[in-house]
């Protein structure tokens, strides 16, 4: 959303917002902008609800197998946005650094077998946003690497994801199932969602496409694949805080359905 809509929707939305009986957010960032465009309402900063999504725990790896490395795709920035043209001013150059972040682990001496996610899965031949036919396109130039199904729910993906000891991507809530089911995760951000929302979890490992470039953000990679023991550690105790945050935010929606019903 441009910064002239999205100024006229909070302008449009603050009634709305202020008759609510409690307002629920999913990062301190929007908590913060609500507070600033005047909302005295009651907010209930949570999380994101997929944090509880449900899935599969993946049997155990064989001792001596490769290291499975989760890559999501986005579609979406591999064509440069809706509009062909760098819609979201990132200054990586996306296709570029997902090459050579496949071409990197391929190479890894930790004999790791890279798999390509999909996230957004589109059944008409040509979408722009279609994560599955851009990890099909990208597999075909590369030997080895592994294409995942085109999931039927998201918590068949989640299960999936789940299964991989590293994993990276430009899709929110893939980088969410990846943190929430105990998996390193390196979510690459083409907004100011994944800030707000990693950020508030306590979260740090986020590299920002819009402003790093190809080098720094490989180095950034790789630097957290090698601490992959230790990020995650950081995510197990960031999550216990934050399903404690969403579980007040199930008890403030509880708390008005009760008040409804009593009416």
């Amino acid at each position: 959303m441009g910064p002239f809509k999205q100024k006229k929707w909070a302008r449009a939305s603050i009634p709305v917002i202020s008759r609510s009986a409690v307002v629920a957010t999913r990062d301190t960032m929007s908590t913060d902008y609500l507070r600033g465009l005047g909302i005295r309402t009651e907010i209930a900063e949570a999380s994101d609800v997929a944090l509880k999504l449900p899935y599969k725990a993946p049997m155990a790896p064989a001792p001596n197998g490769p290291k499975e490395i989760g890559l999501n795709v986005s579609g979406l920035l591999m064509n440069g946005g809706y509009t062909g043209a760098n819609q979201f001013g990132l200054a990586a150059d996306y296709p570029k650094l997902t090459r050579d972040i496949i071409s990197g682990f391929l190479a890894h001496p930790d004999d790791c077998e890279v798999h390509l996610v999909p996230h957004v899965i589109s059944h008409h031949r040509g979408a722009v946003e279609d994560d599955y036919q851009a990890s099909v396109d990208l597999a075909a130039e590369f030997d080895g690497v592994v294409v995942a199904p085109a999931f039927k729910s998201p918590s068949e993906a989640k299960s999936y994801i789940a299964g991989m000891d590293f994993f990276l991507g430009a899709r929110m809530h893939a980088c969410i199932a990846a943190f929430s089911s105990g998996v390193p995760v390196v979510p690459m951000a083409y907004s100011r969602k994944f800030a707000g929302l990693f950020g508030s979890l306590g979260y740090e490992q986020t590299v920002d496409c819009t402003s790093d470039s190809n080098d720094a953000i490989l180095a950034s990679v790789f630097s957290a694949y090698e601490r992959r023991d230790a990020l995650k550690e950081d995510m197990l105790r960031a999550l216990d805080l934050d399903l404690a945050k969403l579980q007040r935010y199930e008890t403030a929606v509880g708390e008005v359905m009760e008040q409804v019903a009593r009416r």
